[in-house]
């Protein structure tokens, strides 16, 4: 075997492999996994079962063993879980069908392991909600040691200035809700996210684990008129209707078959004379105070005039110290403290 061969990834087959040792050294994000903590539900998104499989060639026969370690802190022994080859075994087709000639090889060892992967797939960064200077980075999955400096460098800054340095708003752990600490929402979850890190993302793409966390009273009717559901902040909120005997393609990664669909939910609103009604629920918060406090608070986050009649809208953002956005919204105002 050429010792210089770079590593492989095969999209397709979710895995992917290199040379070692004049062997093959490979691994995969299967499509559904294992998680690795049942019982500890509190840990089970972030030790997420992960199987690497090393493979001697007939040539070299001498007994290499390289363990690719992930997962939470601890002894080597502590992190090892039982072989489950039935459980790899559809990599290990994929591998076999991208390089025949493993077909010949002798099997040296499969290493399962836990990996760190987060509920929604991303990077986990900045300082929790609860806690004052206490900072988290986790959810790496297997890049973590490629990305520790940048990482390090921008937690650093994050802990001195207050703010990071670059825009980490898709990773900070603002985004989630004390409702995506659910031990049943892990264990739900945690089993389709290793699959997307090697598959294409389609615009507006979402999961099919871990829903329902937060529903407005008639989502019933809703999904019985043909809703699909899009989930933000773990709230269920129609992206758009379709009918069941629809034979609308998924679409591209240009064009994607949910623009199709939310035009024609838009048409059917302009066009038909009946009144149409369009749910912001899952968007919505009423803030209200005793006096005149709410107006005050407001006037200081708003980059626009909010002290408008009642029975007004106003469009606003709200901005952050250095004037860049942290929320563009529209305010109603119902009442004079409302």
């Amino acid at each position: 075997m050429l010792c210089f061969i770079t590593a492989i990834r095969d999209p397709d087959g979710n895995i992917y492999m290199r040379e070692f040792n004049g062997g093959f050294l490979c691994g995969g994000f299967e499509k559904w996994a294992k998680p690795s903590l049942r019982k500890n539900y509190q840990h089970v998104s972030h030790n997420l079962e992960t199987v690497f499989l090393l493979v001697m060639s007939e040539e070299s026969r001498n007994e290499f063993h390289c363990a690719m370690v992930h997962g939470k802190e601890g002894a080597y022994q502590d992190r090892e879980l039982l072989e489950d080859w039935d459980h790899f075994f559809v990599m290990l087709k994929e591998m076999l069908f991208r390089v025949p000639v493993m077909k010949n090889a002798v099997l040296g060892r499969l290493y399962n392991t836990s990996c760190a992967f987060s509920a929604d797939h991303r990077w986990i960064l900045g300082m929790v909600p609860e806690l004052t200077n206490y900072f988290v980075v986790a959810g790496l999955r297997s890049g973590g040691s490629s990305a520790a400096g940048g990482i390090g460098s921008m937690i650093a800054e994050w802990i001195v200035s207050g703010t990071p340095n670059m825009d980490a708003y898709d990773l900070d752990i603002l985004r989630f809700l004390p409702a995506h600490n659910n031990g049943k929402f892990l264990l739900d979850r945690v089993r389709e996210v290793p699959g997307i890190h090697y598959s294409i993302a389609y615009p507006f793409a979402d999961f099919t684990t871990g829903r329902c966390l937060r529903m407005s009273p008639i989502f019933p009717r809703l999904k019985a008129a043909g809703a699909v559901f899009g989930q933000v902040m773990g709230y269920e909120r129609p992206s758009y209707f379709i009918h069941k005997s629809s034979s609308d393609s998924e679409g591209t990664a240009e064009h994607a078959a949910t623009w199709r669909r939310q035009q024609k939910v838009f048409n059917s609103l302009r066009d038909v004379p009946a009144p149409g009604a369009v749910g912001f629920r899952g968007l919505t918060e009423v803030v209200q105070s005793k006096g005149n406090e709410v107006v005050r608070a407001l006037q200081f986050l708003c980059s626009n005039d909010v002290d408008i009649p009642v029975g007004n809208i106003i469009h606003t953002g709200m901005q952050n110290a250095y004037g860049g956005y942290e929320n563009d919204c529209s305010l109603a105002r119902t009442a004079p403290n409302q």
